[in-house]
């Protein structure tokens, strides 16, 4: 699943009352680290410096 179809879904569960506004910062936060985490590897394994 791409970062912009997690945060679709996690929107999608907001807007259908599955999660609290305070759950969906807080999984929103933990997507965007996982993401970042996921881009620097890639970047490492490429030798692209940061």
């Amino acid at each position: 699943m791409s970062f912009f179809d997690a945060k679709q879904e996690l929107a999608m569960m907001l807007r259908n009352g599955q999660m609290t506004l305070d759950e969906y910062e807080i999984e929103l936060k933990a997507l965007k680290y996982a993401h970042a985490e996921t881009m620097s590897r890639a970047d490492d394994r490429q030798g692209v410096a940061a």
